[in-house]
């Protein structure tokens, strides 16, 4: 009888600790799609903030170039912004993409001057190709488990559209997804 009854109660806290391991798997899945969800939105947010609707290259999956009005990040105080006149000087060019991996790279390249809003050198905007080969400091991931990164033109220039999904695997047959779509204020 004795025997019976313990094995009941061993069979009952190995359920139960199997249980905690699952949601501690489910709970720490979930905490880190998050993280990298939130970490690729504030990253893109700042630039793509700062930057011209006239200067994006929009609604291509997977990849963004924009201006920026940001110094490359290996000058000192890349920080610290130039004025052209009354506007703000535009000095780098950014791109986000995200590779076949799924991770979320942030490159620049210097534009070889400061120009104001009306005078970005379009022109002369690198390809997604030039930003892929960089390296060091001028390339660097920023998320990862990214399976959607878009940033889409909207009805208004003074909005894009950012859309981002993260998602991992918590095993063999389950999935953690998580998904935005943020309208995102430009600087024109």
């Amino acid at each position: 009888m004795a025997l019976a009854v313990a094995g009941l109660l061993m069979a009952g806290l190995s359920s139960l600790l199997l249980y905690a391991v699952r949601s501690l798997r489910h709970f720490t899945t979930y905490n880190g799609v998050q993280q990298q969800l939130i970490l690729a939105t504030r990253s893109l947010h700042e630039d793509l903030s700062l930057s011209n609707t006239a200067s994006m290259v929009l609604g291509v999956p997977d990849s963004c170039i924009l201006g920026s009005p940001y110094d490359l990040r290996d000058v000192l105080n890349h920080d610290r912004f130039v004025f052209v006149g009354a506007d703000l000087a535009f000095r780098s060019w950014i791109c986000f993409y995200r590779t076949a991996s799924g991770e979320l790279h942030r490159a620049e390249q210097s534009m070889g001057g400061s120009y104001s809003v009306s005078a970005i050198p379009v022109g002369t905007r690198p390809l997604l190709a030039t930003f892929t080969a960089l390296g060091g400091t001028r390339n660097h991931i920023v998320a990862r488990n990214l399976t959607l990164f878009k940033v889409d033109p909207t009805t208004t220039a003074a909005t894009v559209q950012l859309s981002l999904r993260v998602t991992e695997n918590i095993d063999s047959t389950r999935v953690t997804e998580l998904r935005t779509t943020t309208q995102v204020r430009v600087r024109n």
